[in-house]
Order: C-alpha cells, then sequence, then structure tokens
C-alpha cells in the first residue's frame, strides 16, 4: 500500500513539474530562513545562560540622579566589597576592568596589539565557571604578575608550544602565563582574550566610599540560594545613608542601584557605558520577517494547489466511484502536502548549512553559526515540527476543496472554481504583495537613513584624519617634539594629541557653577592637546581656542560647546568658570571657560548632543591625531612609518582612519539593513510565485468567458485588458494597505535615532509604481497565452 502511495505521488510530481518546482522552491526558501533565523535567535536569546549559577549573578547598575536620570554599567571600585560586606543576601562579588584599546604585550620578540585585556579579582574563575585547558582556576592568580589567556590568543603567541609558564612582557611589567582558557563562546557579553589579576592590594574604607560616585568598573555579585534581588534593592537606603549620603547631598545628587541579572544584560539593559549589546528590536524584526516569509510560501502552496483543483476532480470523482470517502481523500491529499514538506524541508536544511557557512552571513550576522545548525535542539526538535505544521496547514484547505468534489460533478468535469471564494485567493496574494510592498520600503528607507548618517557633517570633518595609538604620556610627547618636522611635509596639515576620540572614548563627569549657589550638572568631556580643533576642523565661534600660552596660567582654561551654553542659560563666557575633580569637601580643580565651540556629535546620531567641556593637557596620551592629503595618503605614512621608530621603537606603527572608526558606531544597524535587502529579494520572488498561483487560477477560472468574449467580437487588448484590470486593482490595494504597515515599521526603526532622514512620500508611490509594473510583467506570459486562443478549442465540447 505504501509502496503504491509513494508511486502515485511521484507520478502526480512528475506530471506537474512546474507547480511542484514552484511549491518546493517556495517552501525551501520560507523554511531555510525561518531555521537560520531560529538558529540566531537562539544564540541570541541564550546569552550567558552557560555560566553555572547565572541565574545568581547580577551585575550592579548605578542609577544617577540629578537634574535628570543616568543608568549606567559601570561602577566604582568600593560598590562590591562594601555590599559584601552590608548585605547578607550577596555570596561574592568580582570586579572587571577593562584595560582599553590596543593593548600592548610583546613575546619572544613579536609584537602584539589587543583590545580585549581585562584585569579582575582573583576570583574571577570561580566566581564565573571557566574551562581552563593548562593551569586551574584555583592557582591561576595566586601571584600578582599573571596572566591567563584564551586557547586563540594562546596559540596566536605561542603556536603549538605549551603556554603554561611562559612570560609575556607589558609596556611596563613581565608576566608569567599562569592558565590557558577555552575560547568565549559567540553569546557571552564577558569576552576577553586575556586576563590579569587586579585589586590585590586592599583599599582604605576611605578610598571605597569616594569611589562610589564614579564609574570605572563592572561590578558583579553572586546573591545566596534563595535569595532576591528586590531585597538587595530596596534596602540600598540604609547603605545609601551609610556611604553615600554626605557626598550627595553636597552636590544635589542622589544615587540608586539596579541588578541585572547576568543573562538579561544583552538584551534588556539600557545602562550606558556597556559592552556591546543586542538590540530586542531587531530580533522582533528578523523573528516576524522568518515568519511572514514562512507564511507567504505557505499561501503559495494553498493558491497552487486550490488553482488546480478543476484538474483534479476528476481523479476525485474516480476515487470515490471505487470507494474512497472524504476523509481518505482528505488524508491523501494531505499526505501529498507533507511530502512536498517533508522534500522541501531537506532542501531547506541543505540551504540553510550552505548559507550559514558563508562568508558573508557571517560578516553580516557577525556570527559564526556554521556549528550550530545540527547542533541546535531547536532545529533538531524543531525542524520536524515545522514540517508537520507547514504540511498539514499548507494542504488541509486545498484538501478539503478537493475531498467535496461530488462524485458524478467530478467526473463528468461539471466541477468549475467556486467565484464566491475567488475573494480569498485575492485577498491571499494580496496579503503577499502588501507585505512585499512593506519590505521593500523598509529596506529603502534603512539604506536611505544608512546614507544619511554616513553623509551628515557631523560639526567636525571626518575625513582625511589618522589615528595612532599613543601607549603612555612618553609616546605622545617624543611625537609632539617631532611635531615641526612632521609638519614641514606637504601632505600633513595638522597634528595633536587626545585622550578622547569622538564616537567612542568621550567621558561624562559632574561638573560645578556657582552663578547661583554651587550647583552641579553632567556634562560630556574631552582632554585634548594644542592644535585639536585644527586638526578635526572643529570650528570655534565664540572666544579663542587653546594657544600655547594656555599652559602656563595659574587657572586651567576650558572651552565648552554651544549646547552647554543653552543649558546654563549664559549670553556670554564673560569670567565663566567651572568646578570639578569634586570630593566630600567640594570642588578641587577650577578653570576658566575662554572659548565656545560649534556644536559636533561627540557620539552616534542615536544620541542628542549634550553639554561638552574641553580640558587642556599638554601632551595627552592614547590618541594621536593626523590630518593629511588623502590624495598622496601612501607616501604619508611611508614617512610617518619611518619616523616612527625614532618617536616609540618599542612599539609596531599601527593606524586607523578615524572616518572608519565612526563608521562602525552604526554596524548594527548597516548589517539590519543588509540583512533586510536580502530578505526583501526572497519575498519577491516569493510573491512572484504568488502571482503566477493567482494568473494560473484567474485564467482556469475564465477561459470560457475570455472564449465568448471573443465569440462575440472582443479584441486581444480588450481580452488583455480585462485580465490586468483584475492583477492592478489588487496591487493597488495592497499597496495603499502597504503604506501605514510600513510607515509604522519605519517610524518604530528611527526611534532609534536622535537624528533621522525625513520619510519620503515619493518611495511609497514608486514602489507601489514598480510592484505594479513587475505585477504585470510576472503574469504577462499567462494573459497572452489566454489572449490568443482559439476560442473553437475551448468551446467546441459545450
Amino acid at each position: 500500500m505504501l509502496r503504491n502511495l509513494v508511486k502515485y505521488y511521484i507520478r502526480i510530481f512528475s506530471k506537474n513539474r512546474y507547480y511542484t518546482l514552484i511549491n518546493i522552491s517556495g517552501l525551501a526558501l520560507g523554511l531555510a530562513i525561518s531555521l537560520i533565523i531560529a538558529v540566531y535567535l537562539q544564540n541570541e536569546l541564550t546569552y550567558d545562560k552557560h555560566y553555572s549559577d547565572y541565574e545568581r549573578i547580577y551585575r550592579v547598575a548605578p542609577f544617577y540622579e540629578l537634574e535628570e536620570g543616568y543608568l549606567v554599567a559601570q561602577s566604582g571600585a568600593g560598590i562590591g566589597p562594601l555590599m559584601k560586606d552590608e548585605y547578607e543576601e550577596i555570596e561574592s562579588f568580582v570586579r572587571l576592568v577593562s584595560l582599553g584599546e590596543n593593548f600592548f604585550f610583546r613575546c619572544k620578540e613579536q609584537s602584539y596589539y589587543d583590545d580585549f585585556v581585562y584585569f579582575a579579582d582573583s576570583n574571577y574563575f570561580n566566581f564565573f565557571s571557566t574551562e581552563f585547558i593548562e593551569g586551574n582556576a584555583d592557582s591561576c592568580f595566586k601571584k600578582s604578575q599573571s596572566i591567563v589567556l584564551t586557547k586563540t590568543l594562546a596559540k596566536k603567541v605561542f603556536g603549538n608550544e605549551k603556554a603554561l609558564g611562559q612570560v609575556i612582557r607589558t609596556n611596563n611589567n613581565f608576566f608569567e602565563v599562569t592558565g590557558v582558557i577555552q575560547d568565549h563562546p559567540q553569546n557571552t557579553h564577558l569576552r576577553f582574550n586575556a586576563l590579569l589579576p587586579g585589586f590585590m592590594k586592599p583599599i582604605t574604607l576611605d578610598d571605597k566610599k569616594r569611589s562610589l560616585w564614579s564609574t570605572t568598573m563592572f561590578n558583579y555579585v553572586k546573591l545566596k540560594e534563595g535569595a532576591q534581588p528586590e531585597s538587595v534593592v530596596n534596602a540600598f537606603n540604609r547603605f545609601y545613608d551609610k556611604y553615600m549620603r554626605d557626598m550627595g547631598e553636597m552636590f544635589g545628587a542622589d544615587f540608586a542601584i539596579r541588578l541585572e541579572r547576568l543573562d538579561e544584560i544583552h538584551l534588556k539593559s539600557t545602562a550606558a557605558y556597556d559592552l556591546n549589546r543586542g538590540n530586542m528590536r531587531y530580533l522582533m524584526t528578523f523573528g516576524g520577517i522568518g515568519f511572514m516569509i514562512l507564511l507567504l510560501a505557505m499561501i503559495n502552496y494553498i493558491n497552487m494547489a486550490t488553482a488546480r483543483a478543476p484538474a483534479r476532480s476528476k481523479e476525485a470523482g474516480i476515487r470515490k466511484i471505487i470507494g474512497s470517502d472524504r476523509k481518505a481523500l482528505m488524508l491523501q491529499f494531505i499526505g501529498e502536502s507533507m511530502l512536498l514538506s517533508l522534500a522541501s524541508m531537506v532542501l531547506g536544511i541543505s540551504l540553510a548549512e550552505i548559507v550559514v557557512n558563508s562568508e558573508l552571513f557571517q560578516t553580516l550576522a557577525q556570527k559564526d553559526l556554521s556549528g550550530e545548525l545540527f547542533q541546535s535542539k531547536l532545529v533538531l526538535l524543531g525542524a520536524p515540527i515545522l514540517m508537520l505544521v507547514v504540511g498539514i496547514f499548507s494542504g488541509i484547505y486545498p484538501a478539503y476543496q478537493i475531498a467535496r468534489v461530488k462524485m458524478l460533478d467530478g467526473v463528468f468535469g461539471f466541477v468549475t472554481l467556486n467565484k464566491k471564494r475567488s475573494w480569498l485567493r485575492s485577498l491571499l496574494v494580496g496579503f503577499q504583495i502588501a507585505m512585499s510592498v512593506s519590505v521593500v520600503i523598509i529596506a529603502v528607507t534603512m539604506a536611505d537613513q544608512i546614507q544619511y548618517i554616513n553623509s551628515k557633517y557631523l560639526g567636525f570633518n571626518k575625513e582625511d584624519v589618522i589615528l595612532i595609538q599613543s601607549q603612555d604620556t612618553v609616546i605622545a610627547n617624543n611625537f609632539i617634539k617631532r611635531k615641526p618636522l612632521l609638519l614641514a611635509h606637504e601632505d600633513i596639515k595638522a597634528i595633536s594629541t587626545s585622550a578622547n576620540t569622538p564616537g567612542s572614548l568621550v567621558g561624562r563627569s559632574l561638573v560645578a557653577f556657582d552663578e547661583k549657589g554651587l550647583e552641579t550638572f553632567v556634562v560630556d568631556f574631552m582632554v585634548v592637546g594644542q592644535d585639536y580643533f585644527k586638526t578635526l576642523q572643529i570650528p570655534v565661534v565664540d572666544g579663542r581656542p587653546f594657544g600655547p600660552e594656555d599652559t602656563l596660567l595659574s587657572v586651567q582654561p576650558v572651552l565648552v560647546n554651544q549646547r552647554f551654553l543653552e543649558v546654563m542659560e549664559w549670553d556670554n563666557i564673560d569670567d565663566k568658570y567651572l568646578y570639578w575633580a569634586i570630593d566630600e569637601y567640594g570642588p578641587t580643580e577650577s578653570g576658566k571657560v575662554i572659548g565656545v565651540t560649534e556644536d559636533f556629535h561627540a557620539f552616534s546620531l542615536h544620541e542628542n548632543i549634550n553639554p561638552l567641556v574641553f580640558y587642556l593637557e599638554t601632551y595627552p596620551d592614547r590618541s594621536i591625531n593626523i590630518r593629511i592629503n588623502r590624495e598622496n595618503k601612501e607616501e604619508v605614512i611611508a614617512f610617518l612609518s619611518s619616523h616612527w621608530d625614532d618617536v616609540d621603537p618599542d612599539h609596531p606603527f599601527e593606524y586607523y582612519h578615524l572616518e572608519e572608526d565612526l563608521g562602525s558606531l552604526y554596524a548594527e544597524d548597516q548589517r539590519l539593513a543588509q540583512l533586510t535587502r536580502a530578505l526583501t529579494f526572497l519575498v519577491i520572488f516569493i510573491s512572484i510565485l504568488g502571482l503566477l498561483g493567482l494568473a494560473s487560477f484567474v485564467i482556469q477560472r475564465r477561459t470560457k468567458e475570455i472564449s465568448m468574449r471573443m465569440v462575440l467580437g472582443a479584441t486581444q487588448v480588450q481580452v488583455m485588458w480585462l485580465l490586468v484590470k483584475q492583477i492592478a486593482l489588487i496591487v493597488l490595494v495592497a499597496g495603499i494597505i502597504a503604506i501605514p504597515v510600513a510607515y509604522q515599521a519605519i517610524a518604530l526603526w528611527l526611534d532609534n535615532f536622535a537624528y533621522t532622514s525625513p520619510i519620503k512620500i515619493e518611495v511609497f508611490i514608486i514602489t507601489i509604481f514598480l510592484s505594479l509594473v513587475l505585477s504585470i510583467l510576472t503574469v504577462a506570459y499567462h494573459i497572452f497565452y489566454a489572449a490568443r486562443v482559439n476560442p473553437v478549442d475551448v468551446l467546441k465540447y459545450e
């Protein structure tokens, strides 16, 4: 019986290759995209769940309340140990501090830079369960001059040699490798390549208290079994009164904490100054698009199957004559749908495996999911269930329509497609077209916004500026001493140093002014050297920039931006002073405002421009900024490289472009736009298949009508217009429905940006027009064929 049934299905599929190919192609694409997105979502939704006791681990996120609230991810060095002493609910704590970008180390005459080097408390690996390849968690941080490497970094530095016991040199120290750990999984926010032990010396109580108002490191606490985070948060007033109230009242601030559970940080945290996080909106977008593509593929199958109902009606009638009942017929046709679903699933899994292994996908997703597709429980359990759901739901309605055919009507060919139900098919295809139009509009608008943020003037000239990382002030000093020699090169326009860089390394602190009593507020700040405004071409609209004479003044000069003046409600900067470095006794340093810069975007366009203060240092380290002539870039780089050994013989010459660094701020947005663009083509392709199904349905239903019209004198053009008119009406109505859907989706995405390109109405109009043209071209062959049919061939049996 089963053998005969399989033969029957093979004959059916072979006889109708056109429909079979369309159905399998659409379903396979839908299933492949669904599987890829499912694995991606699983990866994102399981962040940090590989750590044992992750449900008891929380990050302490301070909430500062001044004129407005500020939630930040980093806190002071004292909050972990003090909370451990004050709360019986807390079992242990650990602190983690980044050592900055381009951390330098040397081993066996080879030099390396790494952006992911941290130091932490010595109990880190007991706090966060970690698998060791060499060494162990208990002994790796017994000595202060220890370093633990990941497997990848150890192999990069030592090759196939054993890393344990080897010595690594940094700028000022030597460290012994006391452990090698497995590489971190992709779905963790705690990612480092090397870890050093910190906090080896005890901190005094006064130092702990002073640190509580700072934001310098990540603090994590582990609660005891059964303890609730709410009890810690609700009792924080007692902690605040004991350690923080005096300083808080002095500068009119308040302080609270949030406890963010480890596995919720990646998607749910809204704290500033954090590591890279995910975006729940983006995940919802991916999930929605994946579900929509699968739904469109299922609609295609339904439309195709019901359009072929008259051709299958004689088969249904004959099977009823030989004894089949309606239930058996439905099972037979659902089985056909299930077999198509199985074939589509096999093809879909193959496509998904090819895609996740492709370099393009890994670049777009910033994840390597190649090993997760067949290891994912979601895929192993979900794929068969998804196949059953798709097979049953795609086939049950067509099976019902064919199985309800009356015996004699089927045998004698009296079955026609029900006109009363034609609206349902039109509705389904209209839904496909509406979704296609919506996705195209969204993709075009995303591309327009990405183009906007890449081309928008930021208040400074980001082009033609190269950045060289400086390891310390000595190197910055050496470079500045050679500044006259370097500026003699005609293609080097300006040179400066800075401790901060727009887009990433911009600080935030408290400052005070005394016009209304000593009031404090939060500002962004940058520490810069001479000629910084010239190098980045930041306009100074009032007063003057820093000059050589400012290093000799008894009162430190500062510049502020225009937004600062607006917030302070200052009309001018005459005799204006700021105070900072505030401790429990009040401000300890002051500065005179000597100039005002034009507002510029110190962060990404996701954020509004904030009040900003510039401080002057003679030799700020971290970044050397050089404006060059782009046309002779290679020559300039060679010139700088030839002088680098005189500046810093211990570190290799490396540089990067400010423009590219700023572009990385929108990497997540660009990836979403690129993925949406790729999915747009899939949605359009599947919708085209749906149109083909609808065209087939319309022409089969109206074949005799068309022939009668031609017998009565209708021309081929009139017949073609008759068919085009129905398709065009569906497309236009679908396009109108798509407008509010696309607008709401775009508005939701643009909410992530403080500065946006205006939504262009012409995008909506052009997209609908092009969808109309494409739809007509898609079904043109069917319409042209119907218009040329010989009426005699259709009506000769009537």
